[in-house]
């Protein structure tokens, strides 16, 4: 047998069908991945297994009285007890997350198939592995206290009652150190909504569910279990200083918390690798504007075999993230070789965003990391933005004004303009923060002079477009910054704001 019961069961698919749908070495070649990923789960399942079937064992003839050598002698007859197995084999399924469905799980995967043409598959490829690693966090978070197996453990005798509050216990410590961890800057749960914050927050070299090690921000999203609960702390530190509520008693407070800790949840499961096709889909329907065109065509690329593997080694090749914005480019920006086709992603300071672990770690290793540069001027627009300013400039504009009528700049032009900008800004904002009364400011006014800056450096870049668009020259003949720098200096009102 190719694929076993148990992995068609953890990937929502039926085995015989879907083994007999591709024949002879096409099919061989396209169940690759399900082969890795069975030898994986066999493997870790068979340790998890003896282990849970030792310590039950364990467990039981300590609960029977047995001591001394008669103790171990018991424990070997248990382990060979088929109900012990049977026991020892769900506790290893719920270890793998491959715990047998629920009636909800039967119900959201009723209510996949429903979709014509398998789109349902598509946009939600796993369905069970998700819940039972969400009922996993909840488990281990206060939430534990509304699930009614969690009450059913606690009526079921000893062992269950205390390892169901141990894990509410733990995990709900566990959330607090991630929730102050995150509130003193050493750990970030999912990365902002909004374009201007989510932009900043990348330009600081900041990864979402990271943890900071030295200088370093370290990834632990696919650390599954502990990346669930670690994620709950840090998404919950983060609505809790978005969303401040006073509490005046001890049940507004428990209501506040459990409250947090399901938007937690819910933002935390978004973030998930296998669930960010049905994530990406609900951003779509929400925020079309912002959402839509990108995930359709994340969606309609992935749609080609391979679609994976080739992204993974056109990431491998190209460290440099990529914006595209047609079905062409989604298609180059997946290709090794033709990626730099594709413009970049550029920070606030129009810098291309570029992935700093090494070749091999982005073809190989689930875990990102990224060295913080600790740059001044990232750091007092952030502390700003920390401090409730709103001081993180959004995404400019791509349209122009000419002759009173409204143009928008190519892809090209927009693509230099955001690097001029951006650049243009990063000069003018170090100006500002070397002058000497910048320090005597409040923050407001700080975060005031910000965005001034952006502007000021925008509208003189604009300029620039119009005036070579006029001479009709290519947008590739716009002016190096040294040019740009000096047609700031001439502009009136273009100066660094005076802070003295």
């Amino acid at each position: 047998t190719e694929i076993s019961p148990f992995t068609t069961a953890k990937f929502g698919v039926g085995g015989t069908a879907h083994r007999l749908a591709i024949p002879g070495w096409p099919g061989k070649v396209v169940r690759i991945p399900f082969r890795v990923l069975e030898a994986t789960d066999v493997f870790i399942a068979t340790g998890a297994q003896r282990g849970a079937l030792h310590a039950l064992a364990y467990r039981q003839a300590l609960q029977e009285g047995v001591r001394g050598d008669d103790l171990w002698r018991r424990i070997a007859t248990l382990v060979l007890d088929p109900e012990m197995i049977g026991r020892a084999r769900k506790e290893a399924e719920y270890r793998v997350f491959r715990k047998e469905s629920g009636e909800a799980t039967r119900v959201l995967q009723k209510l996949r198939s429903v979709l014509p043409g398998k789109a349902g598959h598509f946009l939600a490829p796993f369905v069970q592995t998700p819940i039972n690693i969400a009922k996993i966090g909840i488990a281990r978070s206060p939430l534990a206290a509304l699930t009614p197996s969690f009450w059913q453990a606690m009526r079921s005798g000893a062992g269950e009652a205390e390892e169901a509050m141990v894990k509410l216990v733990l995990g709900s410590g566990l959330m607090g150190v991630a929730a102050t961890l995150t509130q003193q800057g050493e750990m970030t749960g999912a990365a902002p909504m909004d374009e201007g914050e989510r932009n900043l927050f990348f330009t600081a070299k900041k990864l979402p569910y990271s943890l900071k090690v030295g200088d370093q921000w370290v990834s632990f999203g696919r650390m599954e279990p502990a990346a669930i609960t670690l994620g709950l702390g840090a998404d919950f530190a983060q609505l809790a200083t978005s969303e401040a509520v006073e509490v005046e008693d001890g049940a507004a407070a428990l209501g506040e918390i459990l409250q947090g800790t399901t938007k937690a949840l819910i933002r935390n499961l978004g973030e998930k690798t296998y669930l960010s096709s049905v994530s990406d889909a609900i951003d779509a329907l929400h925020h079309p504007d912002q959402f839509l065109q990108p995930w359709l065509l994340r969606f309609t690329a992935s749609l080609i075999p391979f679609s994976s593997a080739v992204r993974t080694v056109a990431r491998g090749v190209d460290p440099t993230l990529r914006r595209p914005e047609s079905l062409a480019e989604a298609f180059q920006s997946a290709i090794p070789g033709l990626t730099e086709k594709v413009p970049p992603i550029r920070d606030i300071w129009g810098r291309p965003a570029v992935r700093l672990e090494t070749a091999g770690e982005r073809l190989l290793s689930p875990i990102r990391r990224s060295t913080d540069p600790k740059e001044p001027e990232t750091q007092e627009i952030m502390r700003l933005q920390e401090l409730g300013h709103n001081a993180a400039p959004g995404s400019p504009s791509r349209t122009l004004t000419m002759g009173g009528k409204p143009l928008q700049m190519t892809r090209q032009e927009y693509d230099q303009f955001t690097e001029l900008s951006g650049g243009a800004a990063h000069a003018l904002w170090k100006a500002v923060l070397a002058s000497p009364g910048y320090r005597h400011l409040p923050d407001d006014r700080r975060a005031t002079l910000v965005h001034t800056v952006f502007e000021q450096a925008r509208a003189a870049t604009r300029k620039l477009i119009m005036l070579h668009r006029v001479s009709g020259q290519a947008p590739g003949a716009l002016a190096n910054q040294e040019q740009l720098s000096q047609l700031l200096k001439s502009l009136p009102g273009a100066q660094p704001a005076r802070t003295d």
